[in-house]
């Protein structure tokens, strides 16, 4: 069962759903309703479903699981099971407003994540952007998350997220 992330890990999906948008988030969605986005590791569809209910019309997920796939494809979401980012993304180049990415980089490996990085950068529409949230290795809780997820490859601190974000091309840190 390698690829039963949440069973795994214990975590009953009903905590999900009671996800709410954070104010940090709700301050840079797109104005424009229809601007498609993109939630990169979507989980559950906890973020999706928020965005949907909010009246975003342009709504896509991707994960590597099918567990989550399944659950969000029964909740009406657009979301694909992917191999990799690096295929996905070639086939989706310029197209996105905006791509979420919410506890997924410390889940790549280090000698990845730059490679990984430029290809969610080659995704944005001309005026995207990208939004990343981490663990915060820099917090009394940082080591905690390192090693209470088994699946987790690298915590960031702020210097060595924006290095990684610097080196694949992002602007406007």
């Amino acid at each position: 069962k390698r690829n039963a992330y949440f069973k795994n890990r214990g975590i009953d999906t009903k905590y999900y759903y009671s996800f709410q948008l954070p104010q940090y988030l709700r301050d840079e969605l797109p104005a424009d309703k229809n601007s498609p986005i993109l939630d990169i590791g979507c989980g559950f569809g906890q973020m999706l479903l928020r965005l949907r209910e909010a009246g975003y019309s342009s709504l896509k997920g991707i994960d590597i699981g099918h567990e989550s796939v399944n659950l969000c494809q029964e909740a009406g979401l657009d979301v694909d099971l992917i191999s990799s980012i690096q295929e996905f993304a070639a086939q989706n180049q310029g197209r996105y407003k905006l791509i979420l990415m919410s506890h997924v980089l410390e889940h790549i490996p280090k000698d990845q994540t730059i490679e990984t990085l430029v290809s969610i950068r080659s995704m944005l529409a001309p005026g995207g952007s990208f939004i990343v949230m981490v663990p915060n290795a820099q917090s009394n809780t940082g080591v905690y998350w390192m090693y209470e997820d088994f699946t987790h490859h690298l915590l960031f601190t702020a210097g060595s997220l924006l290095y990684v974000l610097q080196s694949a091309g992002f602007e406007r840190i």
